[in-house]
């Protein structure tokens, strides 16, 4: 039996509590809270509480609501509302969060039907000691690229972008941190890799013990509306609109996609750039976005879907991403994608639905940019190349793949 969990729960940790539940391999998932369709009522009739209702019914997934769920429901309650009030402590907040989990993990160990443990990057330290010395299986999840790979760019996108950067910021992890993220992946029997970037930034004398299991999405059943439809020419119908989705930080490249929009001059061109998400970048650059840019933020799940049929061309130039669950996302709804190597770009994306560049290259991105533009009139045929492109990449397949990677450690 596998013990599994995540602090917030997350669509790639519920798809691996589902394919161990699926497969009477689930002891128990645990995370911060996992409410019930109750509280989610009671929550979203409470007066200015529907947005968080709509956020925080993320956290339940109802393909594992009749597993054993261990959860820290009053404690959590507190936290959330410290991070509703005072959102600058997003980083303390979550540690907290982090370290409930750990002390979780470690009481459940007691139980002897527990075979493995499944944890996250910053989850895992305090059980995987503890299970390495019961003789229990650590398989340590890592959504994101090695941390020693970020920090060895992260000097050179602070002095490149020095004004882009909020007050205060430090994108540099403490040296604690980046030391328990190393020792979490040294006690594991086997690290799970989203994708073959994530690999490649391990350690060579470590690497043996990856597996790159991708994550996966839901495909819409149906044809997404494109946002021309009716008008008659692909060629000619304007605003062509190219649009970001994530955190909208250094990290993800977002100065980078604002420059070449400017160096492009696409606002001249009848285009424009949707960017959704929570803003991290400096506050003045908000106030003065260039022509043709036009910031959504943050959008509920059916808000983004409205959005997805609006736009034509998703643009995700992260610097360094584990896998970027926004491309898969994108590209399930007829959208092409362009984005960088340093993503799982290289593992779904072929010529036919999407554009790879190296993280940075301003000049790179303008003219895959470009080339949408001018290759309007091949859209549908791109939109459906991305739809088929993705359907290998459904959560079923990422289920059954982890199943089949987890079981040759027993």
């Amino acid at each position: 039996m596998i013990l599994h969990g995540h602090p917030t729960g997350a669509p790639h940790s519920h798809n691996a509590a589902q394919a161990y539940w699926e497969h009477s391999l689930l002891h128990s998932f645990a995370t911060a809270w996992f409410p019930s369709r109750f509280q989610l009522n009671i929550l979203s009739s409470v007066p200015g509480m529907r947005n968080y209702a709509d956020r925080f019914s993320r956290r339940r997934y109802e393909p594992i609501a009749k597993a054993r769920i261990t959860q820290n429901v009053f404690s959590e309650a507190p936290r959330l509302i410290k991070r509703i009030l005072c959102p600058k402590a997003g980083d303390r907040i979550a540690h907290e969060a982090n370290e409930w989990l750990m002390r979780a993990f470690c009481r459940e160990l007691e139980n002897k039907e527990i075979q493995a443990i499944h944890s996250y990057v910053d989850c895992a330290m305090l059980p995987f000691r503890k299970a390495r010395g019961m003789g229990i299986k650590t398989i340590y999840d890592s959504p994101t690229a090695y941390a020693p790979a970020w920090k060895s760019i992260c000097s050179a996108l602070e002095e490149r972008y020095a004004d882009w950067k909020p007050d205060q910021q430090n994108l540099q992890m403490d040296s604690a941190t980046l030391d328990q993220k190393i020792e979490e992946m040294s006690l594991a029997d086997l690290v799970l890799a989203p994708s073959q970037f994530v690999r490649q930034t391990i350690d060579p004398d470590i690497r043996s013990k990856v597996k790159v299991v991708p994550y996966g999405t839901e495909l819409s059943p149906i044809e997404v509306a494109h946002p021309c439809e009716g008008c008659g020419s692909f060629s000619s119908c304007n605003p062509f609109r190219f649009l970001f989705v994530g955190s909208v930080s250094l990290l993800k490249g977002v100065p980078t996609l604002i420059d070449a929009w400017e160096r492009g001059a696409f606002a001249r061109m009848d285009c424009e750039l949707w960017i959704a998400g929570s803003w991290g970048l400096h506050p003045d650059k908000l106030a003065g976005l260039p022509s043709g840019i036009r910031y959504r933020g943050v959008l509920s799940r059916q808000q983004l879907q409205e959005v997805y049929q609006q736009c034509h061309v998703l643009v995700f130039p992260s610097n360094f991403d584990g896998f970027g669950l926004v491309i898969p996302e994108a590209l399930g709804m007829g959208l092409p994608v362009i984005t960088t190597y340093q993503t799982a770009g290289p593992d779904l994306l072929d010529d036919k639905c999407g554009t790879l560049f190296q993280a940075g290259d301003q000049q790179a991105l303008e003219s895959a940019m470009l080339y949408f533009y001018h290759h309007r009139a091949d859209w549908p045929e791109m939109s459906r190349a991305a739809r088929s492109c993705v359907a290998t990449h459904e959560w079923g397949t990422y289920r059954m793949n982890l199943v089949n990677v987890v079981r040759q450690l027993f």
